[in-house]
């Protein structure tokens, strides 16, 4: 007689829509959270379970057996037993064994599959790590998705971005953190706020002559603008430091060196990436990720991890598959790429990797 009643013996394990790791993710399963079989068959090893979950609610789905163990103690059938071939557990930090997915790491399970994608959030990601905000807009009639924008929150709370994307007049796609683990907080069909240009820089832009050089954005906690620096308000009128500074020149009315970076990458370019091309808005045609992250001048492997690194690859093959967008340095870009004269380098930052994020596997 086949036990029915098992619990989870692994670190957590995902619940899934179909018998396969490519069968989108229900839920996460806790260590020991209990479930019951409701069938008899194998499916390859995966089986057809029911679980209530408190304060969540009630699941039915796949997991896949080994990591189960019947309630009373006993061994799993060995016609079950594991064949080394089809794991499904999320393995921490401490775990020797990882899973054989080419498109999976120890933390974070992303595949090359258009499976499930009928709303446009991702099936590999956890219903617990999707906070769906009301801070996003529809994409203009017949938009096709051409860029993925790269971004650094500029704080390693998660609550903190949380708080933003769903109180706050910001949002992204997709959140990663440094343990790889990926967060999704707006559909692909829709429009996130996390890229927005302020209509005063908008006017800089549309000169169409690069003067745009001559002016950075003004933050009050920013420490790179001289003593001798100028200041303009909204309509480049002079205005002391302060509350009603909007722009910053320098003293000599010449390109600020800070874009070095930008035209060392994009040659001495009119306009910002994608401005010709995609519009004005560059939210409308393109998927935003932000690594959280203070970000960090130099290569870095406590702000930039291999996990993170490892999860971010992956996640940006996936969007680039999907989306037909060729993965090179046009359409893979930064904040600092499509909005310079407000992030002028810094975001993601000189340390980031882009090679990393180039190559599928992130492994450099």
């Amino acid at each position: 007689m086949i036990d029915r009643v098992f619990r989870v013996n692994a670190s957590a394990l995902n619940l899934r829509s179909r018998p396969s790791t490519n069968g989108g993710v229900l839920t996460t399963l806790a260590t020991g959270q209990a479930v019951a079989r409701l069938d008899d068959d194998s499916h390859d090893g995966w089986w057809l379970v029911f679980a209530d979950i408190p304060g969540d609610g009630i699941y039915v789905g796949f997991v896949y057996s080994t990591y189960l163990e019947p309630v009373g103690g006993a061994a799993q059938p060995a016609d079950e037993a594991d064949n080394g071939t089809n794991h499904d557990i999320i393995f921490t930090d401490d775990s020797e064994t990882r899973e054989p997915s080419r498109y999976s790491n120890v933390h974070e399970e992303i595949h090359r599959t258009t499976a499930l994608w009928t709303d446009g959030w991702h099936p590999e990601i956890p219903e617990n790590r999707k906070f769906r905000t009301d801070n996003f807009s529809s994409r203009s009639d017949g938009t096709t998705i051409k860029r993925v924008v790269l971004h650094i929150t500029g704080t390693d709370s998660l609550e903190a971005v949380k708080n933003s994307f769903l109180n706050g007049r910001a949002s992204a796609h997709y959140l990663i953190d440094k343990n790889g683990l990926l967060y999704q907080f707006v559909s692909e069909h829709h429009k996130s706020w996390h890229s927005g240009i302020k209509g005063f820089v908008q006017r800089l832009y549309a000169r169409g002559d690069g003067s745009w050089r001559k002016y950075m954005r003004y933050f009050s906690w920013s420490r790179e603008y001289p003593s001798n620096a100028r200041y303009y308000d909204e309509n480049l009128n002079p205005v002391p430091k302060g509350s009603t500074a909007a722009l910053v020149a320098r003293d000599d009315g010449r390109a600020w060196p800070q874009y070095t970076y930008f035209d060392n990458r994009w040659g001495h370019a009119s306009a910002p990436v994608g401005w010709l091309t995609d519009g004005t808005d560059p939210n409308n045609a393109s998927i935003g990720i932000e690594i959280l992250s203070y970000g960090s001048k130099s290569a870095d492997p406590n702000v930039y991890t291999d996990k993170m690194y490892e999860s971010l690859a992956l996640l940006v093959d996936d969007i680039c598959q999907r989306h037909q967008i060729t993965k090179t340095r046009d359409f893979v870009v930064g904040h600092e790429d499509v909005n310079p004269v407000e992030r002028w380098g810094w975001d993601p930052n000189k340390g980031f990797d882009w090679n990393r994020v180039l190559n599928a596997d992130g492994l450099g």
